[in-house]
C-alpha cells in the first residue's frame, strides 16, 4: 500500500439508466471538476475502440493526479457488464481511476507494464463497489453522483526509470501530440515523475479514435511521432447513449411511477359498480319516489359486471365469514 491518499472515481453506466458517474471525490470545485470529467473523457472517448484493448490515463494539473483505465466492463464483472434495457446485450464500458490531491511532490503512480498486469486486481473491486449498489436502482435514485473519501491505493510502487527525452505536455503545441506505441512506457514514466500539467492516454489502436477537444499526448500505433491539429469549433465528448440521456431518464422516470401508481383501492371500485347498479334498477310504483309520475315507462338495462379484481381484491373487503368456503 501507499502513504499516499486516493480517491476512487468510477465512470459507468448502470444496466437500465444512462447516467454515468457514479462516483466522483468529494469537496471538488466546480474548476476541478471540469478537469477531471474532461480528462475521464479524453480516455474513454465514448468507448471507441475498447473492445480491442483497454486505455490507460495520466493525468496532473500541479495539484490533483488522476490515474485509472477505461476499459470494457466484461473485464472487471460478469454480472454487470451489458445492458439490460432496450438494448439488451449491449457490452458496456467504464472508467475506473484514483484521484490524488498532493501538489507537491507528486503522488507516485506504477509504470504502464504494472497496469496492464494488474488491471482486473486493482479496478475490478473499485468496480464492483461503486457500480453494484447503483445497479439495480431506478432513475430517479440516480439524480447525483456518490462521493468518494481517500484511502489507500491498491497497488506497491517502485522506481521508474526516467526518459529525459520526452517533456511534458504543457510545452507541446496546442492539439493531440501522437506518440508511437512502441515508446508508450517510457513516455509514462516521464509523465509520472514530471510535474503538471499532463494528460497522457495510452492504448489507441488508431489515429482515428483520438478525440480532439483536448491538449494531450496519446501513444497510437504510429511509425513517428505527429501532431493532431485542434478541431477548428471546440468538441464536447459526450457518451453515445448520453445524447439522448434526458429523453431517456425521463422515459424510465415515467415507467417507474407508473409502475409504482398505488393500484385503486377495491373498495372505491366496489362503491362506483354499487351506484351505477342502482341507477339502472328500473323504478316500480309503490316502493319508492312516491312523487315520481306513475305513467313513466319502466326501462330495464342491464346491469353491468362487478369491476374485476384489483389493488386489494375484492374479497379482501368480505369478513371471514363471507369467504369461499370448502365444499360451497
Amino acid at each position: 500500500m501507499t502513504s499516499h491518499l486516493w480517491y476512487p472515481v468510477v465512470h459507468g453506466r448502470t444496466r437500465s439508466v444512462d447516467r454515468w458517474w457514479r462516483v466522483l471525490p468529494e469537496g471538488l470545485t466546480e474548476g476541478e471538476s471540469a478537469w477531471l470529467r474532461q480528462a475521464v473523457q479524453a480516455v474513454v472517448a465514448g468507448g471507441r475502440d475498447l473492445a480491442v484493448g483497454p486505455r490507460f490515463l495520466l493525468a496532473d494539473e500541479g495539484r490533483l493526479r488522476l490515474v485509472g483505465v477505461a476499459c470494457q466492463a466484461g473485464l472487471l464483472s460478469r454480472t454487470m457488464a451489458t445492458d439490460t434495457g432496450k438494448a439488451a446485450g449491449r457490452p458496456l464500458y467504464t472508467f475506473v481511476g484514483w484521484m490524488n490531491r498532493s501538489p507537491s511532490p507528486p503522488a507516485p503512480v506504477p509504470g504502464l507494464p504494472a497496469w496492464q498486469a494488474h488491471l482486473a486486481d486493482w479496478a475490478a473491486p473499485v468496480y464492483d463497489h461503486w457500480v453494484g449498489q447503483d445497479w439495480d436502482r431506478p432513475a430517479r435514485k440516480l439524480n447525483a453522483p456518490n462521493l468518494s473519501r481517500p484511502g489507500e491505493a491498491p497497488w506497491e510502487v517502485a522506481a521508474l526509470p526516467a526518459d529525459g527525452a520526452w517533456t511534458p505536455a504543457r510545452t507541446s503545441p496546442p492539439g493531440v501530440r501522437v506518440v508511437p506505441a512502441a515508446r508508450a512506457e517510457a513516455v509514462w514514466n516521464a509523465a509520472v515523475a514530471g510535474p503538471g500539467p499532463v494528460l497522457l492516454t495510452t492504448g489507441w489502436p488508431g489515429v482515428a479514435g483520438i478525440p480532439r477537444g483536448a491538449t494531450m499526448t496519446a501513444t497510437c500505433d504510429v511509425a513517428e511521432e505527429l501532431t493532431l491539429p485542434p478541431p477548428a469549433t471546440p468538441v464536447t465528448e459526450r457518451e453515445p447513449e448520453a445524447v439522448k440521456e434526458e429523453a431517456t431518464n425521463a422515459e424510465a422516470t415515467k415507467e417507474e411511477a407508473t409502475k409504482e401508481e398505488e393500484l385503486p383501492d377495491a373498495g372505491d371500485e366496489l362503491l362506483a359498480w354499487a351506484k351505477s347498479v342502482l341507477a339502472r334498477v328500473p323504478w316500480v310504483p309503490g316502493r319508492g319516489e312516491r312523487d315520481r309520475p306513475e305513467t313513466e315507462p319502466v326501462v330495464e338495462e342491464k346491469i353491468p359486471d362487478p369491476p374485476p379484481s384489483r389493488g386489494r381484491g375484492m374479497r379482501a373487503l368480505l369478513g371471514d365469514d363471507e369467504r369461499e368456503k370448502p365444499g360451497r
